[in-house]
Protein backbone atom coordinates (compact mmCIF):
# COMPACT_ATOMS: atom_id res chain seq x y z
CA UNK A 1 0.00 0.00 0.00
CA UNK A 2 1.10 3.06 -1.00
CA UNK A 3 0.84 4.78 2.58
CA UNK A 4 1.88 1.81 4.96
CA UNK A 5 5.18 2.05 7.05
CA UNK A 6 5.88 3.91 9.91
CA UNK A 7 5.15 8.25 9.65
CA UNK A 8 6.75 10.76 12.35
CA UNK A 9 4.35 13.38 12.69
CA UNK A 10 5.99 17.12 13.92
CA UNK A 11 3.72 18.21 16.68
CA UNK A 12 2.95 21.54 16.45
CA UNK A 13 3.81 21.63 12.47
CA UNK A 14 2.36 19.73 9.59
CA UNK A 15 5.98 18.19 8.60
CA UNK A 16 5.12 14.37 8.03
CA UNK A 17 7.79 11.88 7.39
CA UNK A 18 7.98 8.60 6.38
CA UNK A 19 10.43 6.28 8.33
CA UNK A 20 9.74 3.21 6.62
CA UNK A 21 7.88 1.37 4.45
CA UNK A 22 6.86 -1.38 6.96
CA UNK A 23 6.29 -1.79 10.49
CA UNK A 24 3.61 -1.68 13.12
CA UNK A 25 3.08 -1.23 16.85
CA UNK A 26 5.59 1.44 17.31
CA UNK A 27 7.39 2.74 20.68
CA UNK A 28 9.95 5.40 21.19
CA UNK A 29 13.04 4.13 22.68
CA UNK A 30 13.92 6.53 26.03
CA UNK A 31 16.52 8.19 23.96
CA UNK A 32 13.88 9.64 21.57
CA UNK A 33 16.64 8.94 18.71
CA UNK A 34 14.89 5.67 17.72
CA UNK A 35 11.57 3.48 18.18
CA UNK A 36 10.77 0.07 18.43
CA UNK A 37 8.40 -1.47 15.76
CA UNK A 38 7.32 -4.54 14.69
CA UNK A 39 7.76 -6.08 11.63
CA UNK A 40 6.42 -9.27 9.79
CA UNK A 41 7.79 -9.34 6.57
CA UNK A 42 11.63 -7.40 7.13
CA UNK A 43 13.38 -6.80 3.18
CA UNK A 44 15.95 -9.16 5.00
CA UNK A 45 16.10 -11.08 8.47
CA UNK A 46 13.58 -12.73 10.52
CA UNK A 47 10.17 -10.78 11.69
CA UNK A 48 10.25 -9.59 15.16
CA UNK A 49 10.68 -6.06 17.04
CA UNK A 50 13.50 -3.77 15.58
CA UNK A 51 15.14 -0.76 16.55
CA UNK A 52 14.67 1.79 14.11
CA UNK A 53 17.23 4.90 14.00
CA UNK A 54 15.51 7.51 12.71
CA UNK A 55 18.53 10.04 11.19
CA UNK A 56 19.84 7.13 9.59
CA UNK A 57 16.99 4.81 8.84
CA UNK A 58 18.94 1.68 10.25
CA UNK A 59 17.19 -0.69 11.26
CA UNK A 60 18.47 -3.32 14.36
CA UNK A 61 16.91 -6.47 15.13
CA UNK A 62 16.20 -6.85 18.94
CA UNK A 63 14.27 -9.71 19.95
CA UNK A 64 11.20 -12.05 17.98
CA UNK A 65 8.07 -10.64 19.60
CA UNK A 66 4.94 -8.06 19.37
CA UNK A 67 3.82 -5.13 20.71
CA UNK A 68 6.50 -3.64 21.89
CA UNK A 69 6.40 -0.73 24.40
CA UNK A 70 9.24 0.94 25.80
CA UNK A 71 10.14 2.22 29.28
CA UNK A 72 9.75 5.89 28.89
CA UNK A 73 12.50 6.40 31.27
CA UNK A 74 14.88 3.59 31.39
CA UNK A 75 16.48 0.96 29.06
CA UNK A 76 13.50 -1.56 29.60
CA UNK A 77 11.77 -3.03 26.77
CA UNK A 78 7.98 -4.76 27.06
CA UNK A 79 6.49 -7.12 24.40
CA UNK A 80 4.75 -10.41 23.38
CA UNK A 81 6.52 -13.33 22.98
CA UNK A 82 3.14 -14.46 20.87
CA UNK A 83 0.53 -12.35 19.41
CA UNK A 84 -1.81 -14.77 20.91
CA UNK A 85 -1.87 -16.57 24.37
CA UNK A 86 1.66 -14.84 24.66
CA UNK A 87 3.27 -14.33 28.23
CA UNK A 88 4.62 -10.46 28.43
CA UNK A 89 7.98 -10.45 28.62
CA UNK A 90 10.75 -7.22 30.03
CA UNK A 91 14.12 -7.55 28.73
CA UNK A 92 16.93 -4.97 28.83
CA UNK A 93 18.29 -3.07 25.93
CA UNK A 94 21.22 -4.96 26.34
CA UNK A 95 18.85 -8.31 26.00
CA UNK A 96 19.00 -9.27 29.63
CA UNK A 97 15.86 -11.19 30.45
CA UNK A 98 14.11 -9.17 33.84
CA UNK A 99 10.62 -10.62 33.99
CA UNK A 100 7.42 -12.73 32.49
CA UNK A 101 4.00 -13.10 33.58
CA UNK A 102 2.13 -16.02 32.78
CA UNK A 103 0.77 -16.83 29.08
CA UNK A 104 -2.47 -14.67 28.37
CA UNK A 105 -1.24 -11.12 28.95
CA UNK A 106 -3.33 -8.78 26.60
CA UNK A 107 -2.80 -5.14 27.27
CA UNK A 108 0.19 -3.57 29.15
CA UNK A 109 1.67 0.09 29.68
CA UNK A 110 4.49 1.50 31.50
CA UNK A 111 4.26 4.19 34.59
CA UNK A 112 5.87 7.73 33.01
CA UNK A 113 8.39 7.60 35.65
CA UNK A 114 9.25 3.88 33.92
CA UNK A 115 9.25 2.16 36.97
CA UNK A 116 6.08 0.26 37.27
CA UNK A 117 4.77 -1.71 34.68
CA UNK A 118 0.29 -2.73 34.36
CA UNK A 119 -0.76 -5.53 32.27
CA UNK A 120 -3.65 -7.63 32.25
CA UNK A 121 -3.31 -11.32 32.04
CA UNK A 122 -6.13 -14.09 31.18
CA UNK A 123 -5.93 -17.35 31.78
CA UNK A 124 -6.67 -18.70 28.55
CA UNK A 125 -5.27 -22.31 28.83
CA UNK A 126 -7.46 -23.05 32.00
CA UNK A 127 -10.58 -21.17 30.25
CA UNK A 128 -10.16 -18.48 33.46
CA UNK A 129 -10.84 -15.34 31.63
CA UNK A 130 -11.12 -12.87 34.14
CA UNK A 131 -9.00 -10.04 33.39
CA UNK A 132 -6.18 -10.19 36.31
CA UNK A 133 -4.74 -6.49 36.76
CA UNK A 134 -1.00 -6.72 37.66
CA UNK A 135 1.59 -4.29 38.32
CA UNK A 136 5.12 -5.19 38.01
CA UNK A 137 7.43 -2.51 39.77
CA UNK A 138 11.41 -2.12 39.23
CA UNK A 139 13.42 -0.80 41.92
CA UNK A 140 17.29 -0.61 40.94
CA UNK A 141 17.55 -4.36 40.85
CA UNK A 142 14.55 -5.09 43.22
CA UNK A 143 11.85 -6.35 41.49
CA UNK A 144 7.83 -7.00 42.99
CA UNK A 145 5.05 -8.32 40.95
CA UNK A 146 1.29 -7.62 42.64
CA UNK A 147 -1.84 -8.62 41.71
CA UNK A 148 -4.04 -5.75 42.16
CA UNK A 149 -8.00 -6.56 40.98
CA UNK A 150 -9.94 -8.74 38.67
CA UNK A 151 -12.14 -8.22 35.68
CA UNK A 152 -10.38 -5.85 34.09
CA UNK A 153 -9.08 -3.98 31.02
CA UNK A 154 -6.99 -1.41 29.64
CA UNK A 155 -4.65 -0.76 32.46
CA UNK A 156 -2.99 2.85 32.63
CA UNK A 157 -0.83 3.84 35.49
CA UNK A 158 -0.01 7.29 36.64
CA UNK A 159 3.14 8.83 36.82
CA UNK A 160 4.14 6.67 39.38
CA UNK A 161 1.78 3.91 38.95
CA UNK A 162 0.43 3.82 42.43
CA UNK A 163 -2.98 4.51 40.84
CA UNK A 164 -3.90 2.76 37.97
CA UNK A 165 -6.69 3.22 35.92
CA UNK A 166 -9.18 0.55 34.23
CA UNK A 167 -11.90 -0.39 32.42
CA UNK A 168 -13.95 -3.13 34.51
CA UNK A 169 -16.13 -5.89 32.63
CA UNK A 170 -19.30 -7.90 33.96
CA UNK A 171 -20.65 -10.73 32.33
CA UNK A 172 -18.82 -10.16 28.80
CA UNK A 173 -19.47 -6.16 28.69
CA UNK A 174 -17.58 -3.36 29.99
CA UNK A 175 -19.26 -1.43 32.73
CA UNK A 176 -17.51 1.54 33.52
CA UNK A 177 -13.89 3.31 34.49
CA UNK A 178 -12.69 2.51 37.95
CA UNK A 179 -9.20 3.54 39.77
CA UNK A 180 -7.37 1.10 41.79
CA UNK A 181 -5.49 3.30 44.52
CA UNK A 182 -2.85 1.58 47.11
CA UNK A 183 -4.71 1.65 50.13
CA UNK A 184 -7.94 2.71 49.67
CA UNK A 185 -10.36 1.07 48.05
CA UNK A 186 -11.57 1.19 44.14
CA UNK A 187 -13.48 3.92 42.93
CA UNK A 188 -15.67 3.84 40.29
CA UNK A 189 -15.00 7.01 37.73
CA UNK A 190 -17.66 6.85 34.87
CA UNK A 191 -20.05 4.61 33.07
CA UNK A 192 -17.59 4.54 30.29
CA UNK A 193 -14.27 5.37 29.17
CA UNK A 194 -11.99 2.91 26.59
CA UNK A 195 -8.79 3.23 26.25
CA UNK A 196 -8.19 5.38 29.33
CA UNK A 197 -4.72 7.06 29.57
CA UNK A 198 -2.90 8.94 32.83
CA UNK A 199 -1.86 12.86 32.13
CA UNK A 200 2.34 12.15 32.75
CA UNK A 201 2.28 15.06 34.82
CA UNK A 202 -1.32 14.97 36.64
CA UNK A 203 -4.39 13.52 38.37
CA UNK A 204 -6.44 13.63 34.72
CA UNK A 205 -7.33 11.05 32.76
CA UNK A 206 -7.86 11.09 28.92
CA UNK A 207 -10.45 8.61 27.84
CA UNK A 208 -12.71 7.58 24.61
CA UNK A 209 -16.86 8.44 24.84
CA UNK A 210 -19.37 6.57 24.07
CA UNK A 211 -20.43 9.07 20.87
CA UNK A 212 -16.99 8.91 19.39
CA UNK A 213 -14.99 11.40 20.93
CA UNK A 214 -12.36 11.78 23.78
CA UNK A 215 -12.96 13.37 27.50
CA UNK A 216 -10.33 14.67 29.95
CA UNK A 217 -11.38 13.49 33.59
CA UNK A 218 -9.89 15.08 36.54
CA UNK A 219 -10.58 13.23 39.85
CA UNK A 220 -11.76 15.30 42.74
CA UNK A 221 -11.48 13.69 46.31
Amino acid sequence: APNSGVWIVDVPGDTVTRALDRGRDVSWFSDREAVAIRIDHPAEGAPGIYRLHLNSGELTYVVDGYRPVCSPQGDRLAYGDGEIEGQLMVQSLGGQAQYATEPGAVQWEWSADGRALCCVVNHYISGTLRGDLWRITFDGDILRSDSLTSWAGYPAPDAAGGQVAFLRMSRGCWVGLWLHRDGPEELRIADYGLNPHFDPTGDRIAVNTPDGGIRILSRVE
